[in-house]
């Protein structure tokens, strides 16, 4: 199901770090696709803004750009969530979980605390997303944790592109435990 975007379809809470999940969607007719979905709060208690996308965005190496679609928001427990959908939608497995942190907005306009909307056409955030284990065979992870920077960036209606400028192996603090 697609969406018509609106001023504040991607509207968000920036007070704090963002949970985010990477899910893999096996759908009955043989194919599959991975679907990003990052929360609209800190908790995650409300729906998750969502993309669908031919590849894994934390498999992104540097300099790589991929496009991604604006799908339907999905519902919080999809940040948990592993198994089959309802009305033989098919199944999702997770791939990996973390947070997202807004740095920048349409140049480097700092995060704040406000709920922040991304404008249609145009509009590009820059976000440090931090993966938390998951597996260790990825392209781009070579620890279990890491962050990358990406630049998010909205093309026209439902299209956007995700640009992947750096990675940091370094990253020590507490996170979620799966």
């Amino acid at each position: 199901m697609h969406i018509e975007p609106s001023d504040s379809d991607l509207a968000f809470d920036a007070s704090g770090p963002l949970p985010t999940v990477l899910l893999r969607h096996d759908v009955p007719d043989g194919s599959q696709h991975i679907d990003w979905m990052i929360a609209r709060d800190p908790a995650g208690t409300g729906n998750l803004i969502t993309f669908r996308l031919d590849q894994r965005v934390d498999a992104l190496r540097s300099g790589q750009t991929l496009e991604i679609e604006r799908i339907a928001d999905h519902r919080s427990r999809y940040l948990t969530y592993q198994g089959p959908i309802s009305g033989s939608r098919g199944v999702v497995t997770q791939l990996r979980r973390g947070e997202v942190k807004r740095v920048g907005r349409s140049g480097g306009e700092p995060q704040g605390a406000e709920p922040q909307v991304a404008q249609p056409g145009g509009a590009e955030w820059e976000l440090l997303v931090t993966w938390f284990g998951g597996e260790t065979d990825r392209p781009a992870a070579g620890s279990d944790d890491f962050t990358q920077h990406l630049r998010l960036k909205h093309r026209f209606l439902q299209q956007w592109s995700v640009f992947f400028s750096t990675i940091d192996r370094a990253v020590s603090h507490n996170h979620p435990s799966k």
